[in-house]
């Protein structure tokens, strides 16, 4: 768990591109186009899917993602990947 924590907090340092320690919904529809690109999933309605997935990890409604919100999108994203 500790490695994919450290994962977590490489990545999100990357994609929080104006280092405000969150993700806004342009850094995390950025993110969301890179990594559909990289799994190879289709093409069908990203910008709904990342501003869906978005909502579901900004819990407090502030449009921002904290490192917590991101750890879990990346567990799921790597539960996805082993399936």
């Amino acid at each position: 768990m500790k490695k994919i924590n450290d994962l977590a907090k490489l990545v999100f340092d990357r994609v929080d591109s104006d280092k405000s320690g969150y993700i806004d919904a342009k850094e995390h529809s950025t993110l969301f186009k890179n990594i559909s690109a990289e799994l190879g999933m289709g093409n069908p309605s990203k910008e709904e899917s990342a501003a869906e997935t978005f909502k579901n990890l900004d819990t407090d409604g502030s449009g921002k993602i904290d490192l917590n919100g991101f750890k879990s999108l990346v567990r799921e994203i790597i539960k996805l990947q082993f399936k």
